[in-house]
C-alpha cells in the first residue's frame, strides 16, 4: 500500500474497540478486524497512494509545517 512504510495494518485491540462507534465495530467486522494506523510519520513523502487505495475514504493529507532550527532546540 505504502512505498514508504508509513502505514502498518494491525488487528485493532479489544479495548480499542470498545471505544469505537457502533458504525466504527460494523466497519472494523467488515475489515476483518484490522486497520491501518500511522507507524512512521517522517517517512511521508505526501506521494497519495494511501488516499487513493484506502476504501473507507478516511486519509486526507495535509502539508506538515516546517519547523526552524531554533523551534527544535530545547530551551535551556
Amino acid at each position: 500500500m505504502c512505498p514508504y512504510n508509513v502505514l502498518q495494518i494491525r488487528t485493532v485491540p479489544r479495548e480499542e474497540k470498545a471505544k469505537f462507534s457502533l458504525m466504527g465495530r460494523v466497519k472494523l467486522y467488515v475489515h476483518s478486524g484490522k486497520q491501518a494506523f500511522v507507524a512512521n510519520p517522517d517517512a511521508c513523502r505526501g506521494c497519495g497512494l494511501c488516499v487513493q487505495v484506502c476504501p473507507e475514504k478516511a486519509i486526507k493529507l495535509q502539508r506538515a509545517v516546517q519547523r526552524t532550527i531554533e523551534q527544535s532546540l530545547p530551551a535551556d
